[in-house]
């Protein structure tokens, strides 16, 4: 097994890179696609039920695109934590060393 090894700058970098996709690529790729979607079954592809269903399927899916776009940014602040957490660890291990109770 490994030892632990924990590079904070290339972790804040990770996290950012997927803060970043989510903020420039994902969340406006599915909203843009949401929009498109209902321009069409108002404009281009008008059919009263067939319409309506696809609708509530689209709302359905872009819900779920909703969350995860949510839990990408959620997972970016996992690592954050992961870091702080091992930094804070390491600094009050060493205090318990240096200070023994």
């Amino acid at each position: 097994m490994p030892n632990i090894s924990i590079t904070y700058a290339e972790v804040e970098e990770a996290a950012a890179a997927m803060r970043a996709s989510n903020r420039d690529v994902l969340t406006p790729a599915k909203d843009a696609a949401k929009t498109a979607i209902d321009a069409a079954l108002t404009e281009s592809l008008v059919m009263p039920e067939t319409g309506a269903a696809i609708s509530e399927m689209y709302t359905n899916l872009h819900t779920s695109l909703t969350e995860l776009c949510t839990a990408v940014d959620s997972f970016a602040q996992q690592f954050i934590d992961i870091k702080n957490n091992m930094m804070e660890f390491d600094s009050d291990y060493a205090d318990n060393i240096r200070n023994p109770r």
